[in-house]
């Protein structure tokens, strides 16, 4: 509840939740995709956890395609639980990369794939992460000596997630209206790919050198502070302090929202390349309350930690985190 209340009053937050605007929503619905991920954890064989959070992660991305980036995290935190599972997955993202870079490499990707997609601003981040996908895949390929074995699971994650997309459909619908605001007209072909391929705004280019990011990176650590406070700043930090004393599943999880916090926070950086002046980093805050409720999450079971070592003997125990209501 602490931590929940921190978050309510984050100062980029608020100010977004108040407005019409699609981080308020975004944030909500990511936070019920990590929710089920969560639940699902502690009850790894049954999917029904897993795949509604595959389709309210494919609503969310309806809300804003910004939130893809944590898209290489969730089958992360899948594999902590279920090896295998996670394994296909990323088998399956590596395909689909793969197949994008070869198609577009040989000019034969359609532009309705290629330009939603930003190629070839963001080719080398699609590089990184197939390649990540693809080490993993051939190590737990290597590791559980089986591949496939779900093979009827994962395209009902691929087709779950591409009907959590189907509010997409209603913008040409919408814009057959007699509507006062009609951007980009999504009524045509062409107008649809623009609205969605965000062609009303600025094309993504990447940072290319180490010192810029470093600055940014120093940007963002000062923009988290200023919005959270050091209060919950700091608290964050508590669980990786004793995750030798926590419990597997909740090392897995922990683990796994690193991986999605480095890609809502520094991957985004990376892609996005904001300049490093005040004005500029305000006005890109609203991309980062994402991985502020990662940082507000840990900084909840920080204080359940300190919580339960004030409690117990002076010896070393394990520590269970309620990460769930049945936990």
């Amino acid at each position: 509840m602490v931590s929940g209340m921190g978050f309510a009053a984050h100062q980029t937050f608020w100010g977004q939740a108040v407005m019409v605007d699609d981080t308020a929503l975004g944030c909500l619905l990511l936070s019920a995709v990590f929710c089920l991920l969560m639940c699902w954890s502690y009850r790894p064989e049954r999917n029904g956890f897993l795949l509604t959070a595959v389709l309210v992660y494919g609503l969310t991305l309806s809300v804003n395609l910004m939130y893809s980036v944590v898209a290489p995290a969730l089958p992360l935190l899948v594999m902590f639980r279920r090896p295998g599972l996670g394994r296909d997955l990323f088998f399956a993202l590596t395909v689909i990369l793969g197949a994008v870079l070869v198609a577009d490499h040989f000019d034969r990707l359609p532009d309705w794939i290629k330009l939603p997609l930003q190629l070839p601003s963001l080719k080398t981040a699609y590089t990184v992460v197939g390649a990540a996908a693809c080490c993993l895949f051939v190590a737990m390929t290597i590791y559980t000596r089986r591949l496939m074995t779900h093979y009827i699971l994962v395209p009902g994650v691929g087709g779950l997630l591409a009907l959590g997309l189907m509010p997409y459909l209603l913008l040409p619908i919408i814009s057959m209206g007699n509507q006062p605001t009609n951007w980009g007209y999504p009524r045509t072909v062409e107008g649809f790919i623009h609205v969605v391929s965000r062609g009303q705004f600025e094309r993504f280019s990447p940072t290319s050198d180490f010192p810029t990011y470093l600055r940014q990176i120093l940007q963002y650590g000062k923009m988290t502070t200023e919005s959270l406070g050091w209060f919950y700043s700091v608290a964050a930090i508590v669980p990786f302090c004793f995750i030798h004393r926590i419990r597997s599943p909740e090392r897995g999880w922990l683990l796994g929202l690193l991986f999605a916090f480095l890609c809502l926070s520094l991957f985004t950086l990376a892609i996005m390349n904001p300049p490093t002046d005040r004005q500029a980093i305000e006005m890109v805050a609203t991309f980062f309350p994402a991985s502020h409720l990662i940082l507000v999450l840990w900084s909840g079971y920080g204080l359940i930690i300190i919580g339960a070592s004030t409690r117990t003997p002076k010896r070393p125990v394990q520590i269970e985190l309620p990460l769930c209501a049945d936990g």
